[in-house]
């Protein structure tokens, strides 16, 4: 997990990934995101990730719902 934020970025990992805030799985819906949609990690709190859009929207992701962006030399 420590790679994901200091990669800084990811994409979401499963076919529904519902950004919330607060983080709590009972947080109101900010917006979803298909898989594969690239997010900006922006700060980690306990199981979730604060995340930013390309569009600037922010809101919240559990962890289980990202993977890392590698680059090419890591794959």
């Amino acid at each position: 997990r420590y790679f994901w934020m200091h990669r800084n970025e990811a994409v979401a990992a499963v076919s529904s990934v519902v950004l919330k805030d607060p983080p709590d799985n009972s947080g109101q819906e900010v917006q979803r995101l298909k898989a594969g949609q690239r997010v900006r990690l922006v700060e980690k709190q306990q199981e979730w990730y604060r995340v930013r859009l390309s569009n600037e929207i922010s809101g919240w992701i559990r962890s289980e719902e990202l993977l890392p962006i590698l680059p090419e030399s890591e794959l």
